[in-house]
């Protein structure tokens, strides 16, 4: 092979080394305007919308005075619900009654049929001194509220460095951390509620009929997921 083409060929491969360094540098650069584009645009979306779900959750818990207080959740007092309980299996040997106040039960009462009892039907009531409270529930409200103080201080965060654009790789691995620890808390509420350690209380229509914080969850899950 002659000299000059010897010296050709090594100029063309110096050429593509070049090309391709060129086009990582490229593509390097439009990934990261595409991080700074998710961050700007859908990661405050989906932090909104779980924002809003999380106020009307608090709403219906009456956690106005334990979650954040830049989502202006009013303070309200709940009232008191009866719940009817029945057998597994159905029927009429076997009745409850719970009356509940928020996370509260302020009285149960029992209803068996039972041959050998005056009348053929054993009641008894209890009304406690001291409100018994249900686990669940306040397990429930304690990692709604963490959630929403730590979902509004990523908010503000976010909008700051927006308002100054620094949005970046940095900031993106920041806001991934903390999106994953609302979600941690967000996914501890929901097993609370939907994984009851209490068999007694699965079977409280309160849960499934009254609050729907499934559906709420649900949301920002799935909005977390297509981020």
């Amino acid at each position: 092979m002659a000299k000059s083409d010897v010296l050709r060929n090594s100029n063309l491969e110096m050429n593509d080394d070049r090309t391709g360094d060129e086009d990582e540098e490229t593509c390097a650069v439009n990934l990261c305007k595409e991080f700074v584009w998710i961050q700007s645009t859908r990661a405050q979306k989906t932090f909104q919308s779980a924002l809003t779900c999380l106020r009307e959750c608090c709403i219906r818990l009456h956690l106005g005075h334990k979650c954040d207080s830049r989502l202006g959740v009013p303070l309200s007092q709940p009232l008191s619900e009866r719940q009817f309980l029945i057998g597994k299996h159905g029927g009429d040997n076997l009745k409850a009654t719970v009356t509940l106040l928020g996370d509260n039960v302020i009285q149960a009462e029992v209803v068996i049929k039972h041959a050998k009892t005056a009348g053929g039907v054993f009641r008894a009531v209890a009304q406690p001194d001291i409100q018994w409270k249900l686990q669940q529930l306040q397990d429930l409200g304690n990692h709604i509220s963490r959630a929403t103080v730590a979902l509004c201080d990523l908010e503000r965060h976010m909008k700051d460095l927006g308002a100054n654009g620094q949005f970046g790789l940095e900031s993106g691995e920041l806001i991934l951390c903390s999106a994953r620890s609302i979600k941690e808390e967000i996914t501890a509420a929901r097993s609370a509620i939907l994984l009851p350690r209490k068999r007694y209380v699965h079977h409280t229509r309160w849960y499934h009929d009254k609050v729907h914080l499934k559906v709420y969850l649900f949301q920002w899950l799935n909005a977390s997921c297509h981020t």
